[in-house]
């Protein structure tokens, strides 16, 4: 099982998104992202998507519950 985890939901991390919900192999996706605006986007854009994969939002990185992860990707400033 693989587990990614992608910190920031801006433009270029929308994209990492979509690119990472089309893997197969990717089973958990763990979102951090402080913007809730943020968030009810990704829902709405991507909702058929996120049905097929467990995907786990945290506003921190002390809120993870997983801390090892197969790929980082930091998408923020």
């Amino acid at each position: 099982m693989s587990n990614i985890l992608l910190i920031g939901l801006g433009n270029i991390g929308r994209r990492y998104l979509e690119g990472i919900l089309k893997v197969r192999e990717v089973q958990e996706i763990h979102i951090i992202e402080k913007n809730d605006n943020s968030i009810v986007d990704l829902k709405k854009k991507f909702s058929k998507e996120i049905m097929s994969k467990k995907i786990f939002l945290a506003s921190s990185i002390d809120n993870l519950i997983l801390k090892k992860f197969l790929i980082t990707i930091v998408s923020t400033t």
